[in-house]
């Protein structure tokens, strides 16, 4: 039961916080309209972001309507404790915040290819494979996990649904919670570096 519900919530998480951003991003670059978007007084990682943000939210009544059949089938059950579940939540912002990161910089290759298809599509498969959507991390191979661990995917599905189903407590859930920040950060400032690198080379496409 277990093991069905962490499957069922990183699944559902992960089609929440997907790489979207990324196609948004290298979309604009590739038809001309980041010329009028860095026209405007907000920073164009900031409205892309802000844009993001507002199509999650715009499913949400979605998932709301999906919580209760999976709660009766079986599926989900209720975090191990409020704790977890407040632990989760902080979790899942900050989930949120690395994939937002790693959309962007996905998104910025387009600066110097305009063609990022085949990379998105590559993405979203290490996401789910190494974020343990399809299996969790703890039955990884000791190799296979290292890597897993050395990656940012972990903070997409592993981590937050550890937390929520109870797996990560005390130092460990902190721990944990500070890996997802330290991605946060590294991300942030390479994506800073990046974006001003891109906007140096910009090279207007389409009309």
């Amino acid at each position: 039961a277990q093991l069905l519900t962490y499957l069922t919530i990183a699944n559902l998480q992960i089609w929440l916080v997907n790489p979207q951003l990324a196609w948004d991003v290298s979309q604009r670059v590739r038809e001309g309209q980041i010329a009028v978007d860095l026209a405007r007084p907000v920073p164009f990682p900031g409205q892309m972001v802000a844009q993001h943000i507002g199509g999650t939210i715009g499913v949400l009544p979605l998932v709301a309507i999906a919580l209760p059949f999976a709660f009766l089938a079986g599926s989900l059950r209720l975090p191990a404790s409020l704790e977890s579940g407040a632990l989760y939540l902080v979790s899942l912002l900050l989930a949120y915040a690395v994939m937002a990161l790693m959309g962007l910089l996905l998104g910025f290759v387009a600066f110097w290819t305009l063609e990022t298809t085949g990379m998105v599509a590559i993405f979203r498969f290490a996401n789910l494979f190494f974020a343990g959507g399809l299996v969790p991390l703890a039955f990884f191979p000791p190799p296979l996990r290292t890597v897993a661990e050395a990656l940012p995917f972990q903070t997409q599905a592993f981590i937050p649904v550890s937390l929520y189903l109870g797996r990560l407590v005390g130092l460990d859930a902190l721990r944990a919670l500070a890996i997802q920040g330290f991605w946060v950060v590294l991300l942030g400032g390479i994506a800073a570096l990046v974006w001003r690198r891109a906007v140096s080379k910009i090279v207007v496409q389409g009309g």
